[in-house]
């Protein structure tokens, strides 16, 4: 009973989970026949605690307890072993056959309905699911009569014995290494206290706060696993946490696919591999310069690319520069690009190498919609007033600097010498660095959600020097630095590499744990679907489906289907069968159709064909009746239509801009015309309006 009413406390009074949280009164109150329990527990609390049995610093842990019941238990029976001892209470456990529940929950379970002790029910789960749950932090660490966890042995050190995390964890894992070993060799742990320091844009100042605390930060935040969270803080700051997260791997066999070493004698930018940017529009920064194709703002000299901005006015705009995009876009690699600063160091310059998503108006719109929600990758940015401090940043829509949460990372290099700033860009991982070292990894947090990943369509490579803006120039602009010769940035090359299968996209990576191959284009139709390049070994799960599949056992025996959770909690189930690796998606009713008029028909038409289970739409209608202009004209359709085809339908009407179109102008075009192609019976986006600046920049235009 004692046993018991400790787990049920012990759930949110620490972060070890296994001390006790409840007051002398309370187990007093519980004595009865367990009174003698309840005394050698109170006498225990007392004896061993180093403040005389202070009720609010608990010391004495459930496992004690256990083993004043039980005391011919040491807990070595069911000793975890391994190298890890990190606290897993909260990590999500997930099993196809009882869903998903974090390893505490699974604890608590096996001891409270099934009657386990702690130490067994820790065991079965550790063993179940070992890399959620597994680690020696809840391993009975005895000395004499005395046992605690090795993870309470810890944390009283820290709090009472004068120890940082790192020299706790030695002395446990040294002074208990049958029990605790792993614990003295927790990387992570020794960098626990470390602090780590990164440039906030929005605060504009330098923020530092341990390893620890950026984790645990992270942890509750984005509501993610301890390990996710390790991951990231550990890539993001390397040198200070990088024991928080895996090695990277070698990037080796690479082979190279692309360069431009600028070269021609012209001294004229190759307009086969790169186009200018024409536009100054302050591009959402407050940025002052326009970028021009005139060979005075970029040109090739000496075998390097120069690219200057200059103070004059041009369009109403008071700076000129130039920006280059490269016309091809790549899918995964290393990218790469030699680069000398030393000739724009002035206040307001913004010299960049950084990644788009490519698309129809290469503005940082692609397949996942505006930006950032489709991704960005900074291999190089550097700011004027901060001279040599050199940042990699990789954006999403859940991580960009506006609202505070960018993946980013500085490094400081001598700016007056050439640096090679590099990408290793893998399907689960954006490894960023100069010369010969990383110094920012930052690892998928999701397969499926792409707020968190976007990164999984091609990008394209864009190099320019921009003036001003909300950072470049928030200690304002060193105008006259920019007369003359101007502000220089140099390039001696840029370069693409690629393995085997990057190059064919049609293969995983070796490091990857899904696909590397991209995506095809999402289904139209409502439901649960998945799909993999890959044949499964396994005779009855068939393949390979390298268009996006219904999963229509799931949705028969009504495991997906009606949700999007319980379709992607399919995939853990159906990968573990097929022994293959699969990606799943759920795609809503509304979210599925575009607007117009639709109708679904449960039988067969004779003449109408059929059945159509999902909505179909009414394209008949649409081009000679008008059924899309109106919901009235639409519903209207289902008697006459029904009336014909003898059978009975259900109608429905989609509005314009609906949660499957991005903002923007859009016009339908029922016929065909000789040079603007058609029709389009379907809302078709006027991207040569918006590029030009003829439409989409409000209802009127």
């Amino acid at each position: 009973e004692i046993a018991a009413l400790i787990g049920s406390a012990s759930q949110t009074a620490h972060p070890d989970h296994s001390l006790l949280a409840t007051s002398p009164a309370r187990l007093r109150r519980i004595g009865g026949c367990c009174v003698l329990c309840a005394s050698a527990f109170l006498a225990l609390w007392y004896t061993h605690t180093p403040d005389g049995g202070n009720m609010t610093q608990p010391r004495v842990s459930a496992a004690a307890v256990v083993t004043l019941i039980d005391p011919g238990s040491s807990g070595a029976e069911h000793r975890i072993a391994g190298d890890d001892c990190e606290d897993r209470w909260y990590n999500m456990a997930c099993d196809p056959r009882d869903d998903c529940h974090t390893c505490g929950d699974r604890f608590t379970y096996l001891h409270d309905e099934k009657g386990l002790s702690w130490e067994a029910a820790r065991k079965q789960v550790a063993e179940h699911l070992p890399n959620q749950c597994k680690t020696q932090r809840y391993n009975l660490a005895c000395k004499g009569s005395e046992c605690f966890s090795c993870g309470d042995r810890i944390r009283w050190m820290t709090t009472h014995g004068n120890k940082n995390n790192k020299e706790a964890h030695m002395a446990v894992g040294s002074d208990f290494s049958d029990s605790c070993g792993a614990c003295a060799a927790d990387a992570c742990a020794h960098d626990w206290d470390r602090r780590a320091c990164n440039w906030n844009q929005t605060s504009k100042k330098m923020h530092c706060s341990p390893c620890g605390e950026r984790i645990t930060y992270l942890e509750k935040k984005w509501k993610i696993k301890r390990d996710q969270a390790k991951i990231l803080v550990g890539g993001e700051f390397p040198h200070e946490c990088g024991g928080c997260a895996p090695p990277v791997g070698p990037e080796g066999d690479y082979q190279e696919v692309w360069i431009d070493q600028f070269d021609d004698s012209s001294g004229k930018v190759d307009t086969e591999k790169w186009r200018h940017v024409h536009l100054g529009n302050g591009f959402g920064n407050e940025e002052k310069q326009y970028y021009t194709p005139r060979q005075v703002n970029s040109w090739v000299e000496d075998g390097k690319l120069k690219i200057r901005a200059k103070r004059e006015t041009y369009q109403s705009m008071s700076y000129t520069s130039a920006k280059l995009e490269s016309k091809k876009s790549f899918l995964y690699g290393r990218f790469s690009a030699r680069v000398n600063l030393a000739k724009c160091l002035s206040k307001g310059t913004w010299p960049a190498v950084w990644m788009l998503p490519d698309g129809e108006t290469r503005d940082g719109t692609g397949h996942y919609g505006p930006w950032p929600s489709s991704g960005e990758m900074d291999l190089m940015e550097h700011v004027g007033f901060d001279a040599g401090n050199m940042f990699a940043t990789a954006h999403t829509k859940e991580f960009y600097f506006k609202i505070g949460t960018q993946i980013g990372k500085t490094k400081y290099v001598d700016p007056n010498t050439w640096h090679t700033f590099w990408l290793d860009w893998r399907p689960d991982m954006l490894n960023f660095g100069v010369d010969n070292e990383s110094f920012l990894v930052f690892r998928r947090m999701s397969e499926t959600n792409k707020n968190f990943w976007p990164f999984d369509k091609p990008f394209y490579i864009i190099l320019n020097l921009a003036v001003g803006g909300s950072w470049a120039g928030y200690h304002g602009i060193d105008a006259g630095s920019f007369d003359g010769d101007g502000q220089v940035m140099e390039v001696d090359w840029v370069k693409v590499e690629q393995k085997a299968w990057q190059q064919a996209s049609t293969t995983p990576s070796p490091t990857s744990t899904t696909a590397a191959r991209p995506a095809p284009p999402a289904p139209n139709k409502a439901g649960c679907y998945f799909w993999s390049p890959a044949k499964s070994a396994v005779a009855e799960c068939g393949g390979p489906f390298t268009d996006w599949t219904r999963d229509a056992w799931g949705e028969k025996h009504k495991e997906s289907g009606e949700s999007k959770a319980k379709c992607l909690a399919r995939k853990d189930g159906h990968d573990a069968h097929c022994k293959i690796k699969s990606t799943w998606i759920f795609v809503a009713e509304s979210s599925a159709l575009q607007p117009g008029c639709y109708y679904k028909q449960p039988s067969k038409s004779a003449e109408c064909g059929g059945p159509f289970p999902d909505w179909n739409r009414d394209m008949w209608g649409e081009t000679n009746k008008g059924s899309a202009a109106s919901e009235s004209k639409c519903l209207a359709r289902k008697k006459p239509h029904d009336m014909h085809c003898d059978t009975d339908t259900t109608w429905k009407f989609v509005t314009g801009g609906g949660s499957s179109m991005q903002p923007g102008c859009y016009y339908k075009q029922p016929s065909k015309t000789v040079e603007c192609g058609g029709p389009f019976p379907d809302w078709n986006r006027d991207i040569w309006g918006e590029k030009n600046r003829e439409a989409g920049a409000g209802e009127s235009k």
